[in-house]
């Protein structure tokens, strides 16, 4: 458990999070989390840590990825 003052947004914490759950537990496959954490530093991070983000799609993203496909 990692604590925090009110005023710290959600992200910030995600990394040492992580790092804690990697450190007693284990390495995820994947981590869910809702559309604050859909940072392009988060999905970085966890990419690079082969960890699978589970993000919500934001209505323009699954636009852009409706445009996109329907032009193969």
């Amino acid at each position: 458990m990692i604590k925090t003052p009110g005023n710290t947004h959600d992200s910030q914490i995600l990394e040492p999070l992580v790092e804690q759950v990697i450190e007693k537990v284990g390495k995820p496959e994947a981590v869910a989390a809702d559309a604050a954490y859909k940072t392009p530093a988060i999905t970085s991070y966890l990419f690079n840590k082969e960890i699978t983000p589970s993000l919500p799609l934001k209505k323009r993203d699954l636009m852009l990825h409706i445009t996109l496909s329907s032009r193969q």
